[in-house]
Formats: C-alpha cells, sequence, structure tokens
C-alpha cells in the first residue's frame, strides 16, 4: 500500500526503500529511498484527528517555505514535493491524507530534554521560527 502512496508523488520511481521512521506521536512517518535518486524523502500520513483540515497545514507549509527561500535564510525545513497533479496533498481510497517532504540529513529530532544544551537549542529554534513566520 505504502508503494502505492509514493507513486502518488514519484510515479516514474523504482521504490528501493520505505521504513517506519522517527517516535512520532501524531503522524505516521516513513523514510523513502528511490533507486537512481541520491535524496531521501518523508512520507506522513496525517492525522486528521489531530489536523481536522490538512489542507491548511499544506497551505502554511507552502507559505513558510516560500518565505524562507525569498529571504535566503541559513536554516530550513524541509520542502513539500507534489503529487503527479501537482498537489501537495493526496487523499487516498480510505480518506487518509498523505505529504511528501524532503528528508534533511544529518537531523535528528529527541523525544524529552536530558541536557541543558538541548533545551537551549529547542529555544533558538522555535524562537527563529516564531521570527520566520512574524
Amino acid at each position: 500500500m505504502l508503494e502505492n502512496i509514493v507513486k502518488k508523488f514519484f510515479p516514474y520511481h523504482l521504490t528501493v526503500r520505505i521504513q517506519a521512521f522517527g517516535n512520532g506521536h501524531i503522524n505516521d512517518t516513513y523514510k523513502v529511498e528511490l533507486r537512481n535518486e541520491a535524496r531521501s524523502y518523508i512520507l506522513q500520513r496525517i492525522n486528521t484527528n489531530v489536523f481536522s483540515e490538512p489542507q491548511i497545514l499544506i497551505d502554511n507549509h507552502l507559505l513558510l517555505q516560500k518565505q524562507l527561500q525569498h529571504q535566503g535564510h541559513p536554516l530550513c525545513i524541509a520542502d513539500l514535493a507534489p503529487t503527479t497533479f501537482g498537489e501537495h496533498l493526496f487523499k487516498d481510497e480510505k480518506d487518509n491524507y498523505w505529504r511528501m517532504t524532503s528528508f534533511i540529513p544529518n537531523t535528528y529530532s529527541i523525544d524529552s530534554v536530558n541536557e541543558n544544551w538541548q533545551a537551549l537549542e529547542a529555544g533558538k529554534g522555535f524562537g527563529w521560527f516564531a521570527k520566520v513566520c512574524s
């Protein structure tokens, strides 16, 4: 089933691997690797119990993505990949909503803070994000 979802975004690529990724508590997240493609991707099933209007989530992501590209920020967010129809959200036959983003290598997230520096970095990241969103 997941390979069929990937094909909605990359119809002409062969999928090499799809594996569960991270410890998400909200969305189902998978790392996707494609044949003859140097970069990897993240496929997410958006939890509509949390995000009841997933298109708003996508619209906000696109606005932020455009803002960051326009201003040339040194920090980045994952870029949304469009489907073959040019949309950034795919709804399957079970009414699940899916998005595909680029995978940012050499990054990770933590579930809980164990060191002061982790809280400091999280605060810096959130501050940067809030400033960009303003």
